[in-house]
């Protein structure tokens, strides 16, 4: 997408046609982006001491939240709720976050 974007600003004549064609290969290569996408399901507050020291089977206790975090690409996006569909885990979007207003 950056070399598309750098040829477009090299070459740009300001015809419609390759205007148009520039455009839909840009919306082309921003569909196909990569993201990846995480659900935070909750957040343990601890040491380092305590981290050192875990070991297996070792037990974490937290408060799960009423609404789990989806983050693109760390991004905070979508507060979602966490259960299944058939045999899959699943999320289903509540609603968005607009990052810097949570």
């Amino acid at each position: 997408m950056r070399d598309l974007l750098r040829n477009r600003v090299q070459t740009g004549d300001g015809n419609e046609e390759s205007d148009n064609q520039w455009r839909d290969d840009l919306g082309s290569a921003v569909d196909s982006a990569s993201l990846e996408m995480r659900v935070l399901l909750g957040e343990i507050q601890s040491s380092f001491g305590a981290v050192e020291n875990m070991q297996p089977g070792d037990v974490l206790f937290f408060k799960k939240p009423e609404l789990a975090r989806l983050l693109i690409n760390d991004v905070p996006a979508f507060d979602v709720q966490v259960g299944a569909l058939g045999t899959q885990t699943a999320v289903q979007i509540e609603n968005a976050v607009i990052p810097g207003r949570q």
